[in-house]
């Protein structure tokens, strides 16, 4: 038996276009996993929003 394990990361933007991408490809569903928050810049100590992935995540992440 091979069991093959596959991590991807993907920041705000690029999880946009993924996204995007699947639906345009007809993917109807998708499942996604956060599995560590603790570099989602959850004080928005870097300059940007606080946990920008989160957030994309919550909101409509196919919107532009």
């Amino acid at each position: 038996m091979h069991l093959s394990i596959l991590w991807l990361k993907y920041g705000p933007e690029a999880l946009q276009h993924k996204l995007a991408r699947m639906a345009l490809d007809g993917h109807g569903r998708l499942c996604i996993a956060v599995m560590d928050t603790h570099m989602d810049d959850a004080l928005g100590t870097c300059g940007g929003p606080m946990s920008p992935l989160l957030k994309r995540l919550y909101e409509d992440p196919l919107d532009a």
